[in-house]
């Protein structure tokens, strides 16, 4: 549906209507990704309140992920049936409920389950922001646009989390949904005073069953990489996700290809660049959204941060990757988005190769460093891939256009963090077993660090054997240390050679 904003093709014209538009969308995604993405920062807390390990404490965040993918493309249908700026109002104010709710959970499930319904609002609020912004600027002026949002947003990101990551600390996990409601209503009645209102258009026949197979397919696929390594990959119960996974898959594509108004509007993949520019934000979901997943597990497990630390962390990469995602739409109006989303590659490659040499000495300063390059990265590939993906679509298909590239970016996410938690227990597991092997093998040393160890205890008034437990006890800690950092590692390497691999389709983007 076309919006009743006042539309601009080839002028050059800003309104003040716009620079409105710029901060309701602002002031909505800093709501929206304060909750996404601060979640991961807030997990440790999460996990020791209901006893979580790392595979089931990602799906606090998966869920979420879930309910996103499924429901950016309904975003489509729902904001060509009740207008756009419609969808947008409401969604923020369910969003507001949604996360009043999360602070109420009383076990993992009814959190898990709250966290469905904050994705089922953020998953019409994120597509609808870019849309609104790319189909009401002038085309020339779309890439310093999104640069300004982007810049705002991070901006109002880093901050809001170090606030709300103190209080949290300070209290409990609880507190920091509490505090992101003031926000949320905020935005909500920002957005309800500055957008205007629009008609409802006749309602066009939702494809329930297009939406259906898609979650079928995406669950399928999660619980299959999540639970693989307890139940066995070669198990009936795997086999069987996976078969699920690829027969849902195949009547999902031959369903939405068949259909008149499908659920997804596959055809949009006719366009080479747009290909190209989805396998790029599906890649940059699996980099961005999987290592903001587990960079957080690492200061906490590893180095012993608490929440409010953690952070800090993030404060500095959200405020320079803002700058770099300001900086990357002023680019992406000027020259070939190729050329920063390639920096920006080069960003993370840096990154992560850096960070699979951290280890439990390593500083806070390096740590926030080498996150700050992530961040970089990050700020100079979104801009211009949006830019270029959308640009190579019918302003008509804009919509759905963004939408896609949303889900694929978080279909990515969930698929990064499910494979990563998977591999890293195997990982973790692996170096147990290989130091338990090296101990064996060198059995003098593994004694000479007991005794020596023993020998401290017992000069400080311990009796001989409970010195000797607790000397074992001190040993299995650091083998358990060294094998948890040896598992962290090994994920921001694989990272670090996948992003490498994505530099093939940045080639072909214009």
């Amino acid at each position: 549906m076309e919006s009743e904003l006042q539309q601009y093709d080839d002028s050059e014209v800003i309104t003040r209507y716009h620079w409105m538009l710029i901060m309701v969308t602002t002031a909505a995604s800093i709501t929206v990704w304060v909750d996404n993405m601060s979640v991961a920062i807030i997990l440790p807390k999460i996990m020791s309140g209901f006893g979580l390990n790392v595979t089931e404490s990602s799906w606090v965040v998966n869920s979420t992920l879930l309910a996103i993918a499924v429901m950016i493309p309904a975003s489509g249908w729902l904001g060509n049936t009740f207008g756009r700026n419609n969808l947008y109002i409401w969604s923020l104010g369910f969003f507001m409920v949604a996360i009043v709710l999360c602070g109420l959970a009383w076990s993992a499930g009814s959190l898990i389950f709250f966290r469905v319904l904050v994705g089922v609002a953020s998953g019409a609020i994120m597509p609808t922001s870019h849309a609104l912004i790319f189909e009401n600027f002038p085309e020339n002026k779309r890439g310093m646009a999104i640069g300004i949002y982007s810049f705002g947003a991070a901006a109002g990101i880093g901050i809001a989390t170090v606030i709300l990551g103190r209080f949290a600390e300070e209290f409990t996990w609880r507190v920091f949904f509490y505090f992101n409601a003031p926000l949320a209503m905020f935005s909500f009645i920002f957005a309800l005073l500055m957008l205007r209102k629009q008609k409802r258009q006749p309602m066009v026949k939702l494809d329930l069953l297009g939406s259906v197979l898609m979650a079928v397919f995406l669950l399928s696929l999660l619980l299959a990489l999540t639970q693989g390594r307890r139940y066995g990959w070669n198990s009936n119960y795997i086999l069987t996700l996976f078969v699920i996974f690829t027969a849902t898959l195949a009547l999902f594509v031959i369903t939405e290809l068949r259909r008149n108004n499908p659920f997804v509007e596959l055809r949009l993949y006719k366009s080479f660049v747009y290909v190209m520019g989805s396998t790029i934000a599906v890649a940059y979901g699996v980099i961005l959204i999987g290592t903001s997943f587990f960079v957080p597990q690492f200061a906490n497990s590893v180095l012993g941060y608490d929440v409010f630390k953690i952070s800090l962390v993030f404060l500095p990469s959200a405020l320079v990757g803002g700058t770099a995602l300001f900086i990357a739409g002023w680019m992406s109006d000027r020259f070939q988005a190729r050329i920063p989303i390639i920096m920006g590659l080069g960003f993370y490659i840096i990154s992560m190769f850096s960070m699979s040499r951290l280890n439990y000495q390593s500083s806070f300063g390096m740590i926030t460093t080498l996150v700050i390059l992530r961040e970089i990265g990050g700020g100079l590939l979104f801009a211009p891939l949006i830019r270029a993906s959308l640009g190579a679509l019918p302003l008509n298909q804009v919509g759905m256009g963004s939408g896609l590239l949303n889900m694929n970016r978080q279909i990515g996410g969930m698929v990064g963090i499910a494979f990563f938690g998977t591999y890293m227990e195997g990982r973790e597991i692996f170096y147990r077993q290989m130091f338990g092997t090296s101990q064996a093998d060198a059995p003098y040393a593994a004694r000479f660090f007991l005794n020596s160890v023993k020998n401290l205890f017992v000069s400080h008034g311990n009796t001989e054997a409970l010195a000797s437990a607790k000397a074992m006890s001190v040993l299995n800690k650091v083998v358990g240390l060294q094998a948890l950092v040896n598992s962290f590692n090994d994920i921001f390497l694989l990272v670090a050679l996948m992003v490498i691999i994505v530099i093939i389709p940045a080639l072909f983007i214009k």
